[in-house]
């Protein structure tokens, strides 16, 4: 026999607050004892122990991969250069500074930047860092 309480909502009640009322005692199943289980009862002394109706059971999801890493520093005195440029010859970094600079992508770059710093250059200029704007 199975026990099955079936509760639907319409869509325009979710959220509501849930009302209670008290009402009397309603029996939803009689569910009567089987004598030949009798003999497998036995009496035990008042203990504290849960039951739950099924298994307990339990997942836990953790990222365990590792990832490997490494502390590297780097003692920037010289710029980015690409791999292939010597930082300690003067010649190569001045054919690669012609080459970059002749590419039509860094004067629009320089541009835009330009632009974007006279901004903030006008900005700093418009406020005296030597006058006093505020008494304590």
């Amino acid at each position: 026999m199975d026990i099955v309480y079936a509760f639907s909502k319409k869509r325009k009640e979710f959220g509501r607050h849930v009302t209670f009322t008290t009402t009397t005692p309603q029996i939803i199943a009689d569910i009567q004892p089987q004598p030949s289980l009798l003999d497998e009862y036995v009496t035990r002394s008042p203990s504290t122990q849960s039951v739950q109706a099924g298994p307990m059971m339990s997942e836990h999801w953790v990222n365990t991969d590792r990832f490997a890493s490494r502390t590297q520093g780097m003692l920037h005195l010289e710029g980015g250069w690409p791999k292939d440029i010597d930082s300690s010859e003067v010649e190569p970094k001045v054919r690669y500074r012609k080459k970059v600079e002749k590419d039509d992508e860094y004067i629009v770059s320089v541009r835009r930047l330009g632009d974007e710093m006279e901004k903030y250059i006008k900005q700093n200029n418009a406020i005296n860092i030597y006058e006093d704007y505020f008494t304590e």
